[in-house]
């Protein structure tokens, strides 16, 4: 059974092992004649300038950083995927057929009002082949833009034009093949993931890889991480996580509102649930510095809706 949840100081693996300025704790009388004891020094829980972090929410082999707004947070309502296609005011569509058909791009069209919001890793399924988007991307009103895809599927290159939202963020091993390898190699990694959960689909899609996110005991941990988060004293300034796996940092993605990156929550939890896949290790520990660091590398995406870190395979 995974271990019970729970927040955690910033170093994760010790009970005690750091304090934030918002501890409160007894005065300790000093023996007579002994020189007063220094103060412990706060917990640096800094960001980014308008950004702190919160102490870690473990379960299991996964720690989850929340990151918060401490200042002005974007009034622009986003729309996400997901909302747009369930509303009829997005479409994504193939682009060509026969000897003109583009496997590393997809049509998206957004017919609604407000700016729509894509993001790496988002599964879109159906056209001629599954697909997993390859860029985070801002599409303004009324604007139709090509977007860059990378394959999921391999034995399949029929179908409608038109593609449907699946409403999964896929887990870390893909999202780390489309961002940092070549197609081949995200082909190899969903074979692999396939063989490691004794899937067999006859051609070779990742598509039920993702639905294995809505399986109970994956669904429970989501319900359980919700809740810790919802308990937080600030939940109306969460605009992002981190997301640790056995002591690493992964990954980092932050929003430009509470609003989008509520919006978001659920695919969020369920791509890092999914990527969760061994035991602890005993005396594993990470740092505000190490997210920090993580936070830092030249690798990140940015846009004006979203800030992007996935680390390398």
């Amino acid at each position: 059974m995974r271990a019970a949840l729970a927040i955690c100081l910033v170093v994760v693996a010790c009970g005690d092992g750091g304090s934030s300025s918002s501890d409160v704790s007894a005065p300790e009388v000093p023996r007579a004649g002994a020189p007063p004891r220094a103060k412990p020094k706060p917990v640096d829980l800094s960001l980014a300038p308008g950004l702190e972090m919160r102490h870690p929410i473990r379960d299991g082999n996964l720690a989850i950083v929340p990151i918060v707004a401490t200042g002005a947070m974007s009034n622009v309502h986003y729309l996400t995927l997901a909302d747009g296609l369930a509303r009829h005011e997005v479409t994504v569509r193939e682009i060509g057929r026969g000897d003109a058909f583009m496997v590393d791009q997809v049509r998206i069209r957004n017919r609604s009002r407000q700016p729509l919001f894509v993001m790496t890793g988002e599964l879109i399924e159906d056209g001629m082949q599954d697909r997993v988007l390859a860029e985070d991307r801002i599409i303004e009103p009324g604007k139709t833009v090509r977007v860059a895809v990378r394959c999921v599927e391999q034995g399949r290159e029929d179908g409608h034009l038109q593609f449907h939202a699946h409403g999964t963020l896929v887990e870390l091993a893909v999202r780390q093949a489309v961002i940092h390898e070549t197609q081949m190699e995200v082909w190899s990694k969903v074979e692999d993931l396939n063989k490691a959960h004794g899937l067999h689909p006859s051609t070779k899609t990742y598509r039920e890889i993702a639905e294995l996110q809505q399986r109970p005991e994956n669904t429970a941990r989501r319900d359980r991480l919700v809740r810790a988060l919802a308990a937080l004293p600030d939940r109306g300034a969460l605009v992002g996580l981190a997301e640790v796996i056995d002591g690493r940092v992964v990954s980092v993605e932050r929003f430009a509102s509470a609003e989008l990156y509520g919006a978001l929550e659920s695919e969020l939890l369920g791509a890092y649930i999914a990527s969760d896949d061994g035991p602890p290790h005993e005396g594993r520990t990470f740092l505000p510095e190490d997210v920090r660091a993580f936070a830092a590398l030249p690798s990140s995406r940015i846009t004006a809706a979203s800030f992007t870190a996935v680390a390398r395979p």
